[in-house]
């Protein structure tokens, strides 16, 4: 187990906590509870792969243990934000700011499993970063990485929630982890009491279809015209309820400047994003040339566009409003719809 581990955090993993295959008790039917209530919206994938999150064995039968492994993102410099530029702008989730996470975590992943091969060449090792089947939070709260808090986040004592997630299955048999973690979540539900949209509807119980990260990512329509108002100057992702986290308060826990985290430092999306500068963009090609390497790149550019004429409508950039009757008239009706809302807005 100790060897794992070393292994793990010398290739640049901050956090790392071996469990069992199984799942502990309770985690699937929350989550399955969760799904069947439709609080997943439109991400159809969750509902379809129910079945397959009832633990790891469901993708490695042979599965004997879960690596879980766990890297911090939030930058300590200039308070942890940048400063606001002077024009009207939307603000951008701290996990966007650089490259995207996934291909880091990915290279990472690969170089540890390189090496456990080489170590244990009888063993399989099965890797997932946020995409597959796997209910990692729940893994990593077993491992003892930290605790899934009031606003569904996992808080780590070192790093609060501000940490990306990734698992090694394997049928390797490692002995779990076991630290004497202290309380991270004082039930103090205020976190439950700041959400915009209220999409926490219950500590612990988030309802994704008003979560301002769902709506401004994964939704793929009209996002509802009650929740626009409520949206306020996100433009992509949303950190408000881990922002006023008390385990996350200060920025004092920001990651060590190493060659591991350098690609979540390169600004890419940076903090803010100038509202005009989405606006105009006005082909899949320069949205993907502004965008490469950004997490942002997900959205595309119709959706980012969408997501700005809400900012635009509520931060008040009546500067934007010969740009928004111009894409009021835009091909894609997505995008007429929200422009026309924000000029109205504005008016």
């Amino acid at each position: 187990m100790r060897k794992v581990v070393k292994i793990a955090e010398e290739i640049g993993f901050d956090l790392v906590g071996i469990t069992g295959a199984e799942l502990m008790k309770g985690a699937f039917e929350k989550y399955k509870g969760w799904v069947k209530e439709g609080r997943a919206g439109q991400m159809a994938y969750l509902e379809k792969d129910v079945g397959r999150r009832r633990g790891v064995a469901q993708i490695m039968p042979e599965a004997q243990s879960v690596i879980c492994l766990a890297v911090n993102y939030c930058r300590q410099d200039k308070g942890g934000r940048e400063a606001k530029p002077d024009k009207s702008v939307g603000q951008i989730a701290r996990y966007a700011y650089g490259q995207d996470y996934h291909k880091i975590l990915e290279k990472m992943l690969k170089k540890l499993t390189r090496e456990l091969r080489e170590k244990f060449p009888e063993n399989q090792f099965k890797t997932y970063v946020d995409t597959g089947a796997v209910l990692e939070k729940a893994y990593a709260e077993q491992a003892g990485l930290g605790e899934i808090g009031e606003n569904t986040t996992l808080i780590t004592p070192k790093f609060g929630s501000f940490v990306f997630l990734a698992e090694v299955i394997t049928d390797l048999k490692l002995k779990p982890t076991k630290p004497d973690l202290p309380p991270l979540c004082g039930r103090c539900q205020v976190c439950v009491g700041v959400c915009p949209t209220r999409a926490l509807v219950g500590p612990n119980e988030l309802d994704a279809r008003r979560c301002i990260s769902y709506l401004t990512i994964e939704h793929k329509g009209a996002i509802p015209e009650e929740l626009r108002p409520l949206m306020g100057d996100w433009l992509y992702g949303c950190d408000v309820c881990q922002e006023i986290c008390p385990q996350n308060m200060g920025w004092a826990k920001a990651a060590p400047k190493d060659e591991a985290h350098a690609p979540f430092t390169v600004k890419i999306g940076g903090d803010w994003q100038i509202l005009e500068e989405i606006l105009r963009l006005k082909t899949d090609e320069e949205f993907k040339e502004k965008f490469a390497k950004s997490p942002i790149k997900r959205t595309g550019r119709e959706r980012l566009i969408r997501n700005a004429c809400v900012v635009a409508g509520n931060v008040g950039a009546v500067e934007l409003l010969p740009l928004l009757q111009e894409l009021a008239h835009d091909k894609s009706e997505l995008i007429q719809e929200h422009a026309q809302w924000a000029i109205n807005r504005l008016n």
